[in-house]
């Protein structure tokens, strides 16, 4: 699509229109860390120029965690420009992949088990589990080892942090007990 295109789209519920990569990370912009995700057919080596450009000439490389399905585009971004934080989401994968240079590994949340987990901690590496769009999936995992959640649920996700932070210390102990 075309920028045209793009700005005639409107983000349902609120009837806004979608934001270009540079208004979401001014938006961002000492807020919030945002991972920006280089998917589909077109995410290739311009892609990756082109979003180190953008978060570059934005100052905002220490706010952004660049993510891909696609190794490629992540081995592509580590040995261009290695500053730039970046995550790897695995689906399934074999061998000793969290030796892979990434900073993080997403991993799916079939796979995401403790031993996973413990895996990717002892590389030195962070956690994202996705896609935990259901409650008990966002309680389970945020609950878990894991470093923090990829999900389309936001406003959900919320709620569920909140009610895990208001748990009293009695039903912490329970919580890790009957987990």
């Amino acid at each position: 699509m075309t920028m045209e295109q793009i700005r005639w789209l409107r983000v349902q519920g609120s009837g806004d229109p979608v934001a270009t990569l540079e208004e979401m990370l001014e938006a961002a912009r000492g807020r919030i860390r945002l991972f920006i995700e280089l998917k589909g057919v077109s995410a290739d080596r311009r892609m990756c120029e082109d979003t180190v450009q953008i978060v570059r000439e934005m100052g905002m490389e220490d706010q952004v965690v660049l993510i891909s399905l696609k190794y490629e585009v992540i081995e592509y971004i580590e040995t261009r420009w290695p500053e730039m934080e970046t995550a790897y989401l695995t689906f399934l994968s074999y061998g000793d992949t969290v030796q892979l240079p990434c900073d993080q590994f997403g991993l799916e949340e079939g796979s995401a088990t403790t031993a996973a987990i413990d895996a990717v901690h002892a590389a030195g590496k962070e956690v994202l589990v996705w896609t935990t769009n259901t409650e008990e999936s966002q309680e389970r995992f945020l609950s878990s080892r894991a470093d923090a959640i990829i999900t389309d649920e936001v406003v959900q996700a919320k709620a569920v942090i909140d009610r895990l932070e208001r748990r009293n210390d009695l039903e912490r102990v329970l919580s890790v007990i009957f987990r």
